[in-house]
């Protein structure tokens, strides 16, 4: 969520100008529904674990992709938009997560305690952005910095 919800500042750091990035920001939302559209695809007969290690590696190649990529315009926002499907995509995997790793018995107490540190994160992630940005020199670190977090998802998924 940090890398959509900033994506103007990813931009413009990068030479668009406000406009371009805001219309790019809108093109990252239609990515996000073309992920929860696509999302169904992944479900059909794939394993939650491996699910949730190709969204995750998805996004982290997308994300850093965006870090590495100085341009031209059209390709930061291409990549931008994949970072946007990857999200709409991990926005059905939550969703999914509980029940289909743990069943439906108990499933309002164990879908709260699996979603509280995502909703904790999700709250401080538009803050996130600017400050990892300040701490590391620009957007285009902050976004080498995230999508190494997401890549570290997708790895830790392997596992559980």
């Amino acid at each position: 969520m940090t890398l959509t919800v900033n994506t103007i500042p990813i931009l413009v750091e990068r030479g668009a100008d406000y406009g371009q990035a805001a219309v790019a920001l809108g093109l990252v939302g239609v990515g996000q529904a073309v992920g929860r559209l696509g999302y169904p695809l992944l479900a059909v007969g794939g394993h939650p674990r491996w699910r949730t290690v190709l969204v995750y590696a998805g996004g982290a190649v997308f994300a850093a992709g965006l870090a590495a990529v100085p341009g031209p315009l059209w390709l930061l926002v291409v990549l931008a938009v994949a970072v946007g499907a990857a999200r709409g995509c991990d926005t059905l995997l939550r969703a999914t997560a509980v029940s289909d790793r743990w069943g439906t018995r108990n499933f309002g107490a164990i879908n709260g305690r699996f979603t509280l540190p995502l909703t904790i994160g999700g709250a401080l992630a538009p803050a996130a952005g600017p400050v990892v940005a300040e701490l590391v020199g620009g957007y285009a670190s902050m976004t080498v910095v995230m999508a190494v977090l997401i890549g570290a998802s997708a790895v830790l998924a392997v596992r559980t």
